[in-house]
């Protein structure tokens, strides 16, 4: 199997066939290309290292999805007995069932809603809430 072509793989390429010529004197570029292999080695890591900044379009899918999820609880808190399921939720908020359903593990994460297991998992708002 061939290796990634990265830049830094093309520039030891590089640098590994300027080394072989032997007859002309390519030190200086030899030194530039391996300062400049380095360079983008040691900023690589530090992109593997460090944690994005989101963007705006991605803190904004957060704020709607927040706001979504405290619609949903209260709609939930005008009936904190009932049983509710997924499906007819999202229906009734007007979202896929995908996204009901990682709405409502937000809820059971904060611990404002409760997930009861059986055939259909069922959601009830938390006592106390």
């Amino acid at each position: 199997m061939t290796e990634k072509m990265t830049h830094s793989t093309a520039l030891s390429m590089a640098i590994a066939l300027l080394t072989s010529d032997t007859t002309t004197d390519h030190s200086d570029i030899i030194e530039h290309l391996e300062a400049l292999r380095t360079s983008l080695d040691k900023r690589a890591e530090r992109a593997k290292s460090s944690e994005r900044k989101p963007s705006a379009k991605q803190i904004a899918a957060r704020e709607e999805s927040a706001k979504l999820a405290d619609a949903t609880f209260t709609v939930m808190q005008e009936k904190p007995d009932f049983l509710y399921e997924c499906k007819p939720l999202a229906e009734q908020m007007g979202v896929t069932t995908p996204k009901m359903a990682h709405l409502l593990a937000a809820l059971v994460e904060q611990g404002k809603v409760k997930r009861i297991e059986g055939k259909k998992p069922t959601f009830q708002v938390v006592k106390g809430e």
